[in-house]
């Protein structure tokens, strides 16, 4: 996941592997096989996560936006399909 930097932004998934000054391949939408930080439900909406995954959206999340919405559910620590963009 690409984050802003110190910030709530979510920028995409990096398509690979890049070292310091690189260019990235960034998916901006689209369905992915991603892991998950928490217990995501599928149909519901989620969050960029802190270890490249995604965690449930919920009301106290604050100001962070949901990146997208799970179309099938997971436990922490397994993957789930998520379509990013609205």
């Amino acid at each position: 996941m690409i984050t802003g930097h110190g910030s709530n932004v979510f920028n995409g998934i990096a398509m690979h592997n890049a070292g310091s000054n690189g260019l990235v391949v960034v998916a901006t939408a689209g369905m992915f096989i991603v892991g998950c930080e928490g217990t995501v439900v599928s149909g519901q909406p989620v969050i960029a996560g802190t270890a490249n995954g995604v965690l449930p959206y919920s009301i106290n999340a604050g100001s962070i936006l949901p990146i997208g919405r799970a179309i099938t559910g997971a436990g922490s620590e397994g993957y789930a399909v998520v379509q990013l963009g609205n």
